[in-house]
């Protein structure tokens, strides 16, 4: 998939970084569905960073349904 496309659909690199334990982890998924992690994430003490860096081999989230 081209980042060009996948701009298009709508998808989103995200990435999570725990700082205790040090942990840090990248997925890519819908802009929609990356917002609402970030809003729940943020209040558990992850830091979630948003950008349109896409690749074919990240993942889209896990538990993906909790957040759409």
């Amino acid at each position: 998939m081209s980042g060009v496309s996948a701009l298009r659909r709508g998808l989103c690199h995200i990435r999570v970084r725990f700082a205790r334990p040090l942990l840090e982890l990248d997925y890519q998924d819908d802009r929609e569905v990356a917002d609402r992690f970030a809003a729940v994430a943020h209040k558990v003490g992850a830091d979630v960073t948003i950008d349109d860096e896409l690749r074919d081999s990240r993942p889209p989230l896990p538990c993906r349904g909790l957040w759409t």
